[in-house]
């Protein structure tokens, strides 16, 4: 049985990327550090949900060039716009039940579409 070979991630490292062939393509895995090395202390949602956008652009575009920086923006916008819109139906949620004990008609999103849920 082989031996997989490992990856040790220096401190300053959030996360990296390994890219292999298989029959069925590329397969690309991203590995994110979640805690941090010498505190052992969790790091914040921003700041790997970052790496999770540059890495996902490494799986696009390997190299630091013009297009890698678009697809990293790219992925971080949606990240941004989805966040915002998560947060604000979170937000929308908790006004129209506050007191009622229940979801009164709340608007839902359901693969990218509005819907009322009753």
């Amino acid at each position: 049985m082989k031996k997989r070979k490992s990856k040790v991630m220096p401190n300053n490292v959030l996360g990296y990327n390994r890219t292999s062939t298989s029959y069925r393509g590329k397969i690309h895995d991203i590995h994110l550090r979640l805690r941090r090395p010498g505190t052992h202390e969790l790091i914040d949602y921003e700041s790997i949900a970052a790496t999770m956008c540059h890495e996902l652009a490494h799986c696009v575009r390997g190299p630091h060039d013009a297009h890698f920086y678009k697809v990293n923006t790219l992925f971080s916008c949606n990240l941004a716009k989805h966040s915002y819109h998560n947060l604000m139906l979170q937000s929308f949620i908790q006004i129209n039940t506050q007191g009622h004990g229940r979801d009164r008609g709340t608007v839902c999103c359901i693969l990218g579409k509005r819907s009322s849920c009753r």
